[in-house]
């Protein structure tokens, strides 16, 4: 499991220091474009709760608002990736495990953010752990087994991001905490889900290399 992880931070480092490269040059940028988008929401959570802690400490409303629509912004990267992607035909190893790092460190931490907000965003945080638990555990124990975000996976990026950008309002008023609270309740079960989704997709491929 060390080797993997080494190979994939050189494998990150190298493809970030190309991607940066080739985007700010005319005659291969658009085949990083989506990388770029992807990129982003490397930064918009480190924005986003610089923004909601001074929100917090200041007692201040409008920046809990704005901090949410950084978040949300975040969460449209994410739409806007793939379809950069699909138009440029711009697919690439660097460009999957960039968006898998992105995803797990825009949820994990604006979820941790919003704890200060509304200790019911543990419940989310959970969830996540739980997804890449049963993610790391078939990893470690067959090597050869392709892990791919199975569609209940890619289906549960909507709710997730939905919920994530609206958590910075709940706080604002007892009607938007009720709110946020639907939307922890419903983006949890899908959570869960997709944990026996990834538990059903890895035992059937497991099946059929036996």
């Amino acid at each position: 499991m060390k080797d993997e992880i080494k190979r994939d931070w050189h494998d990150l480092i190298i493809g970030t220091k190309k991607m940066f490269k080739e985007f700010f040059n005319k005659k291969t940028n658009k085949k990083q474009r989506a990388n770029m988008w992807t990129f982003t929401r490397l930064i918009v959570p480190l924005i986003t709760i610089t923004c909601s802690f001074i929100g917090i400490l200041l007692n201040n409303k409008v920046l809990l608002v704005i901090s949410g629509c950084i978040a949300g912004f975040g969460a449209i990267t994410d739409f806007m990736d793939g379809r950069s992607s699909r138009k440029h035909k711009s697919y690439s190893d660097y460009g999957k495990l960039l968006d898998q790092i992105s995803d797990k460190v825009f949820a994990f931490l604006i979820c941790i953010n919003l704890l200060f907000i509304n200790l019911n965003y543990i419940f989310i945080l959970i969830g996540e752990v739980l997804i890449s638990i049963v993610n790391i555990t078939y990893k470690c124990r067959y090597k050869n087994l392709n892990i791919e975000s199975t569609l209940m996976g890619k289906f549960k990026q909507f709710p997730l991001f939905i919920t994530l950008a609206i958590g910075y309002i709940s706080g604002i008023d007892k009607v938007y905490c009720i709110i946020s609270n639907i939307f922890i309740v419903f983006t949890f079960i899908v959570e869960l889900l997709t944990v026996f989704s990834y538990i059903k997709t890895n035992n059937k491929k497991l099946k059929g290399k036996i």
